[in-house]
């Protein structure tokens, strides 16, 4: 019978020693090659097999050597991502996502954060290309020159997310950033706004300064007004919000509608209305981007952009797991958005 105290202790030192796939292969009854298939390609095995499998390595306290494998395979079957901050629900949730997509193939996530910094950025991607990540999962298009020059070199495969282009020769996974400030802007120029207020995040965030600039073009384009002084960039926090309503309801001949870069920065205004004594909607409209849970709880709940964050995850990793095993294939992927219609966003109040 086969049991695991056939292990038995290595004469020279006293110490017992590794557990090997043959080992498993004999508590399991089955051959090296089945174990090697459910040790690596899990699906490729039967479900009796498997389990025979998983529980023989369990009660051997079995480990892969992954530098081993790797070496036998060419993969370590990691992959490394690097996200701005996991501060923020938004990235925290397509970060989740992610993992548990690659999960499901036996790849492991490697998550750094560069908070906006694109010099953090490049070390960290030196770092994980020395661990040996089979591809990468980077967020935005926007990276020093020598970032992606150097995995395109190197052969490593990349994904750019939270971004789309379909001109691109890279392989992209976003929304339209134009299309989500058009659907923002349209709906309050319908409301009959044309006075506009902006309350965004840092400047050195590509996405928050993208998003700015293409709300001031959507609503020059429909005749409305958003003057520099209405313009109130920060932190991408709940205080930024407050502030910014302070400066702008403060503001001579202040405006009806105001657009925040993001719902938590649009939490913090709907809080300083509050206390401020600022009906929303009725004397001030306001928008956020993102569509946080927390974002239909909010008193009123706050209209916003829907961005499927878990579904952007979930298509990443789908991507770069077919990218490491076809290193040509290479495409724009748009995920779908949609604004949300709540109650922080009526008419325009008569002047």
């Amino acid at each position: 019978m086969n049991t695991v105290s056939s292990l038995r202790a290595q004469p020279d030192t006293g110490r017992r020693r590794q557990p090997s796939v043959k080992d498993i292969a004999r508590l399991a009854g089955v051959s090296v090659a089945t174990v090697s298939r459910a040790l690596t390609r899990p699906e490729l095995v039967g479900a009796e097999k498997l389990r025979a499998v998983q529980d023989a390595a369990m009660q051997l306290n079995y480990v892969a050597h992954g530098a081993g494998r790797a070496l036998s395979s060419g993969r370590t079957r990691t992959i490394g991502a690097i996200l701005p901050t996991l501060d923020h629900a938004i990235f925290a949730n397509t970060a989740f996502a992610l993992q548990k997509r690659l999960a499901q193939d036996s790849y492991l996530l490697l998550l750094s954060c560069n908070e906006f910094d694109s010099a953090t950025e490049r070390d960290t991607v030196r770092k994980l290309i020395e661990r040996g990540v089979d591809g990468l999962v980077l967020l935005g298009r926007e990276h020093e020159p020598d970032v992606l020059a150097l995995l395109e070199r190197l052969n490593i495969p990349y994904v750019l997310t939270w971004t789309f282009d379909s001109t691109s020769r890279r392989t992209c996974i976003g929304y339209d950033h134009r299309k989500a400030a058009m659907l923002v802007v349209e709906h309050l120029l319908g409301l009959g706004h044309r006075s506009f207020g902006a309350i965004f995040g840092p400047g050195e965030s590509e996405w928050q300064r993208e998003r700015l600039d293409l709300v001031q073009k959507e609503i020059k384009r429909g005749n409305g007004v958003l003057r520099a002084d209405h313009i109130v960039t920060g932190k991408l926090s709940y205080d930024n919000g407050q502030r910014g309503i302070e400066h702008l309801m403060g503001s001579e001949n202040p405006p009806t509608a105001i657009i925040c870069g993001h719902d938590i920065i649009a939490a913090g205004a709907l809080t300083a209305c509050r206390r401020l004594g600022v009906p929303v909607p009725e004397r001030v409209s306001i928008t956020g981007f993102e569509d946080l849970e927390i974002t239909e709880h909010l008193d009123p709940p706050l209209t916003t952009v829907h961005f499927p964050a878990d579904e952007l995850g979930r298509r990443a990793g789908d991507q770069i797991l077919q990218m490491v095993t076809q290193s040509d294939l290479h495409r724009p992927i748009e995920v779908a958005i949609d604004l949300r219609i709540r109650g922080t966003t009526g008419p325009a109040p008569e002047t």
